[in-house]
């Protein structure tokens, strides 16, 4: 998929001590972010995981035996159009609830299927 968005020319001076000092304060706060997100994109414990496989919940609904045990961000990428935008809502729900897995254990967004 071909991106048509046009590409607008900035004026910031990125060797400015403004944007570097801005830089700088921002890494803590985006590693944090991106740790959060690994952790929510995450399947859960490897132990729920297994359960859950071993319970045929993360079946795909292929009978073909490459398809079982596929987790359900693999399988999304089955439905959806290849080379196609997927953007996933709700990312962070349950995120450090007790109690809670990661994504509340659903995974939704849009996407486009044909």
């Amino acid at each position: 998929m071909t991106s048509t968005f046009p590409v607008i020319p900035t004026t910031v001076d990125a060797s400015s001590e403004a944007f570097i000092k801005c830089t700088e304060q921002w890494k803590r706060p985006l590693e944090e972010y991106e740790k959060a997100l690994r952790w929510c994109v995450s399947e859960g414990q490897h132990k729920y995981v297994k359960r859950h496989i071993e319970r045929g919940m993360l079946l795909s609904t292929f009978s073909l035996r490459d398809f079982t045990n596929l987790l359900a961000r693999d399988r999304l990428s089955l439905l959806l159009d290849p080379d196609t935008p997927f953007l996933e809502l709700c990312i962070f729900s349950g995120y450090k609830q007790s109690g809670s897995s990661p994504c509340a254990s659903v995974v939704a967004g849009i996407g486009v299927v044909k």
